[in-house]
């Protein structure tokens, strides 16, 4: 299964399976997608902006710690808030737990991630 479809399944799953609402299911696939695009193309991406995504020969299988955190300092540099990245982990959280219960990964690349900390260090310098 490409890592596409994978995404369409949780959307279903989602949808079937865990009831949730149109908003949350929209919010969550929106967020896979966005990691999708950045790790197949190197951006970011914008939520409200529809380019269609490119089928590609990613395995999520091959997302790693290391590449969570550096999405997450993608994420910061462009100037996303601390509340809007924490709330994309979670969903991201969520994606890559259904990924697991489906065995397409035994990774769990966020789940270790501290965000508060990871969040912190990006910080500019307070003034004095």
């Amino acid at each position: 299964m490409t890592a596409l479809e994978w995404i369409r399944k949780f959307e279903s799953y989602l949808t079937l399976v865990k009831n949730r609402s149109a908003n949350t299911v929209r919010s969550y696939v929106i967020d896979a997608e966005l990691l999708y695009r950045y790790v197949t193309t190197g951006k970011l991406g914008q939520k409200r902006v529809k380019v269609a995504l490119v089928e590609s020969a990613f395995d999520w299988g091959e997302f790693s710690e290391e590449k969570a955190v550096e999405y997450l300092r993608a994420m910061k540099k462009s100037g996303a808030k601390d509340t809007s990245i924490a709330r994309r982990v979670y969903a991201l959280r969520q994606f890559f737990k259904f990924l697991r219960k489906k065995r397409a990964t035994a990774a769990d690349p966020w789940g270790d991630i501290d965000i508060e900390k990871r969040l912190q260090g990006e910080r500019a310098p307070e003034p004095s």
